[in-house]
């Protein structure tokens, strides 16, 4: 599947003018199958959500015009208003009409854009000629937790207004989320300049090796494209199955490793070594203590003239147990001096 990043630069509050520019732009392109946009190409990465979000649904029209004269797909996100709600949405559009949408799942604080945008919950993969494709945006990029591949797809699309200050970030995650997914990654970041933030692209497409297939120039507006080989990923993953040894993670309510339902996973996370339990809402997560290593440090407080601790079923993360365990942290490195020095 031959694949173009469109790395533009953004008019601000524009959108008219910025599908305008794109509109000309694509039209001169070779052709690919499909071409990925920045986050909010149309108006810029904003958190007035009011005032740039779009009601009429006038940029995914044209989306949805230029895919069925590429006889392409066309991805991008838009700022979107819905039932008085406003979404940083990422629309997958093919050239029949049909259109996929993700919406941003990890809202930018930093930015405040968690006061105005409504975060997604729903984990969104679309295949497109033969390939299965994750969708993300910007800041999803950050925590790979929601994207863990659970053999459901063979490329993530990251589009994004990722600033200059921190494009080495964006460097490397890029290249870590090919590795540890074993897939492909195409990342569109924009550039130019808003009222905030200043953009050098640094736009790219990523082997499952982690390797650069084509990138960008820098700070400019360009195209670069790359060729989604199935054949050579179902190969690799063939000689070296690692995604066959992943570890089960649990996030938000949404069982990564696999099958199965919130409440066994949330057994499993309570029972499986007692690291880590997700909260009975599942939002969050509470530090717990397994019961072998509750046993240990009994004989540890023992041999270390310490009372005694609460009972393992209240054991949980808060100050006072905090405190308590580096007491007798501290005392055990206390211990274990005095012993090696006897």
């Amino acid at each position: 599947m031959i694949t173009t990043i469109v790395q533009s630069d953004i008019i601000w509050a524009q959108p008219e003018e910025n599908r305008r520019h794109l509109g000309a732009w694509m039209d001169g392109m070779a052709k690919a199958d499909l071409y990925v946009l920045p986050e909010m190409f149309s108006t810029g990465f904003s958190t007035e959500a009011a005032q740039i979000a779009e009601k009429d649904g006038a940029t995914l029209a044209w989306m949805q015009q230029k895919a069925k004269q590429l006889d392409a797909a066309i991805a991008g996100s838009v700022a979107t208003e819905e039932g008085g709600q406003f979404f940083n949405r990422l629309y997958f559009v093919k050239p029949s009409g049909e259109v996929t949408a993700y919406d941003k799942r990890h809202l930018f604080t930093y930015a405040k854009e968690h006061l105005r945008f409504t975060a997604g919950q729903e984990r969104v993969v679309v295949e497109w000629r033969g390939v299965r494709i994750l969708l993300a945006v910007c800041y999803d990029l950050r925590f790979p937790v929601w994207t863990r591949n659970r053999k459901d797809y063979d490329m993530i699309l990251y589009v994004a207004s990722w600033p200059t200050s921190r494009v080495k970030v964006w460097n490397t995650l890029l290249k870590a989320r090919a590795i540890e997914n074993q897939c492909y990654v195409a990342g569109v970041n924009r550039v130019g300049e808003d009222p905030r933030c200043e953009y050098c692209g640094a736009s790219a497409i990523i082997s499952p090796y982690g390797e650069e297939m084509e990138s960008c120039a820098w700070g400019e507006e360009c195209v670069a494209t790359a060729d989604i080989d199935m054949e050579k990923l179902r190969a690799f993953r063939m000689k070296f199955p690692v995604l066959d040894d992943a570890d089960e993670l649990e996030d938000c309510g949404v069982n990564v490793a696999g099958p199965g339902s919130h409440d066994d996973a949330l057994k499993r996370s309570k029972t499986h070594g007692g690291v880590h339990a997700l909260s009975a809402d599942g939002s969050r997560y509470r530090s717990s203590v397994s019961k072998v290593a509750y046993d240990n440090l009994c004989i540890f407080l023992k041999l270390s003239e310490l009372d005694s601790l609460p009972a393992y079923e209240h054991m949980a993360c808060s100050v006072e147990s905090v405190a308590a365990y580096l007491v007798f942290l501290i005392v055990l490195v206390r211990n274990c001096i005095e012993v090696c020095f006897l």
